[in-house]
């Protein structure tokens, strides 16, 4: 499945149909291709399974990304929207500070995720659009509109699927860094799941179950350093599994929230640039 310019989605469930790709490399080249084009989309990593990102021509942000910007005393950071949460994690822990939630993958951008209400991780987390204070975004005449959350419009624009403008960039919250460990279980019965789903999901920091529906399901529980030991509410054994060089550390071994957080694909280690 190559499709056209955009190709298709990550998971090969849709074939992107617009007949131009666009990849500008400057504030200026992206106000004249929203302003001088039919229909316009941005288009992130293509992890929407639907159509929703397609259109008649699309834009990429991929050429637009520069160094984050750490504000410490207002703890928050200023980022591109086409920046993925895994070269944001990395950058973020070499300088100590962290994220309260994480994209499933570390390739995802941050813009996309974003706008879409990509859920992250965590019964008490919000969404990924929760750490948003401020964004940027191109309008379809071309303005350049910031927002932060003094501006009651932020709730109508953060989760807007593309709808206002092209997100170029984004501020977010941050937190001193933390360490997680990430234990998984192997449950035999789906009835042991599901018994009481909000005591098991607010057992830890961050829980998730995988199921093949029929008779296998892991438990991933990821608790933070000081939390309760969240596998006491688990009645089976830890499941002995390897740890391969993508997944995530299974067997409870402590590490940097960046290592940890992604439900299952490790976030790549600081380079000291920027991708």
């Amino acid at each position: 499945m190559s499709g056209g310019p955009a190709g298709t989605t990550w998971a090969e469930t849709y074939r992107f149909t617009a007949s131009t790709l666009h990849r500008p490399s400057s504030m200026g080249e992206l106000r004249g291709v929203i302003t001088s084009g039919t229909r316009v989309r941005a288009l992130g990593t293509r992890h929407s399974f639907t159509d929703l990102a397609d259109s008649a021509e699309l834009v990429s942000l991929e050429r637009l990304i520069i160094e984050p910007v750490l504000d410490a005393d207002r703890r928050e950071v200023r980022v591109s929207a086409a920046m993925s949460y895994g070269a944001l994690a990395a950058w973020l822990e070499h300088r100590g500070w962290a994220l309260q939630n994480l994209a499933s993958l570390p390739h995802i951008s941050i813009g996309g995720a974003v706008m879409t209400a990509t859920h992250g991780s965590g019964l008490a987390n919000g969404s990924l659009s929760a750490a948003v204070r401020a964004l940027e975004l191109v309008t379809g005449d071309g303005q350049i509109l910031r927002i932060d959350d003094t501006d009651p419009r932020l709730a109508g624009v953060v989760v807007s699927l593309g709808a206002v403008g092209v997100v170029t960039r984004l501020s977010l919250a941050i937190v001193p860094s933390y360490r997680l460990r990430q234990q998984t279980f192997a449950v035999a019965r789906w009835a042991d799941l599901v018994h009481d789903v909000p005591a098991l999901m607010s057992s830890a920091y961050s829980v998730s179950i995988f199921t093949d529906w029929l008779d296998r399901h892991e438990l991933l529980i990821k608790s933070r350093e000081g939390d309760a030991d969240a596998a006491d509410h688990v009645g089976s054994a830890l499941t002995d599994l390897p740890d391969t060089e993508n997944v995530t550390p299974r067997r409870g071994v402590w590490g940097p929230w960046s290592e940890r957080l992604a439900p299952a694909v490790k976030v790549v280690k600081h380079s000291g640039q920027v991708p």
